[in-house]
């Protein structure tokens, strides 16, 4: 059995518009994947914290946008639907959802409105597809 792990994924592909490390992580030929937090950064520096400001529609789309284009890398949903088939037979994708994965940096839950809170626990089952 090979497990991978990652974390701190950052949205943006590279200057060629690919990530290569999904690659790297398909050519060891893993049964799992584990996201270990931080799927998409909904703030970095220099504007750390500035999502706190902002209303759960406002953090939700933009949320959304950061998921999409993270979900949406070629080589890294080759490999996410590569490990779903894996997912009755031993194998799969799991995630833990992290101070980025449903705030801002450093968040602890109770910094965060239930609102928000609402709003990102569901893109992150969506996108986790769990339940």
């Amino acid at each position: 059995m090979k497990i991978a792990f990652t974390s701190c994924m950052n949205f943006k592909p590279g200057p060629d518009g690919y990530q290569h490390v999904w690659d790297r992580i398909a050519q060891e030929q893993p049964d799992y994947l584990f996201l270990l937090g931080d799927q998409i950064y909904m703030d970095y520096f220099p504007r750390l914290g500035e999502p706190s400001k902002w209303d759960a529609a406002k953090f939700a789309d933009v949320m959304q946008g950061k998921y999409e284009a993270q979900w949406n890398v070629a080589n890294f949903k080759a490999l996410r639907d590569a490990l779903r088939q894996k997912q009755d037979n031993g194998g799969g994708v799991y995630g833990t959802w992290d101070d980025h994965d449903f705030a801002w940096n450093n968040a602890h839950g109770s910094d965060v409105s239930a609102a928000v809170k609402q709003q990102t626990r569901r893109l992150f089952t969506q996108y986790m597809q769990i339940g």
